[in-house]
């Protein structure tokens, strides 16, 4: 029989799907495309060796969550995206972030169906920081994975080649479905065990919560 279950978004990384470009008033490739997304015209600068990702301090503590941040502290710059830059650009003269600090209310780690998963990451400037405003832990994991695709690593650029763009950023988001998830039938398909794990590392950049696996060949 097919068991499915509910998996913590910590858990996941992405899915090859190709990068798109969205009209409208944020021109940087998210995915999925947030509900709503407002993109200046600066950038950013982001150094790997000071920036810091935290809880905020008035934020009920969460394992979970503690290690999504630790995750996303180490993976956001080696899973940048590497581009060109634009000719001209002088990336030396950009201002730099230096934090971005996680807001939740809830510290339950109890995904269920239905609960809220939404997110709101704003990035004034380089003296306010970046800010990550959620409801539960599930929605703050949801945004750090946003927050990781508006880096960028312009791989020609020697000195400080990360960069955040679109600054200031308002970004307000939320899953249009509850139930978002993947089968695979491994009743009727083999599959060694370090690719289902890699099937399950790459469900985040889509927000999928849940995966269905199949052992009955009947």
């Amino acid at each position: 029989m097919p068991s499915s279950f509910l998996l913590p978004s910590s858990f996941l990384l992405l899915l090859s799907f190709s990068s798109l470009t969205f009209a409208g008033p944020c021109q940087i490739s998210l995915w999925p495309h947030p509900s709503s997304a407002n993109c200046g015209p600066s950038s950013l600068s982001i150094d790997p060796a000071t920036f810091k990702i935290f809880l905020a301090p008035s934020s009920p503590p969460s394992a979970l969550l503690d290690r999504a941040i630790a995750r996303y502290q180490t993976s956001v710059f080696p899973s940048a995206l590497r581009i060109g830059a634009p000719e001209g650009l002088e990336v030396k003269s950009f201002g730099i972030l230096h934090s971005l600090e996680v807001q939740v209310t809830s510290g339950s780690e109890d995904l269920q169906l239905g609960i809220n998963e939404s997110y709101k990451l704003s990035i004034e400037g380089s003296s306010a920081g970046a800010v990550l405003k959620a409801e539960t832990v599930f929605g703050a994991i949801y945004g750090l994975e946003t927050f990781t695709q508006l880096v960028v690593n312009y791989h020609q650029v020697e000195e400080k080649p990360f960069v955040v763009r679109g600054v200031p950023v308002s970004i307000e988001d939320q899953p249009r479905f509850s139930w978002r998830g993947l089968l695979v039938d491994t009743g009727r398909h083999y599959y060694q065990v370090d690719f289902i794990l890699h099937i399950i590392d790459s469900l985040v950049a889509n927000k999928m919560n849940v995966f269905q696996l199949s052992e009955s060949i009947i």
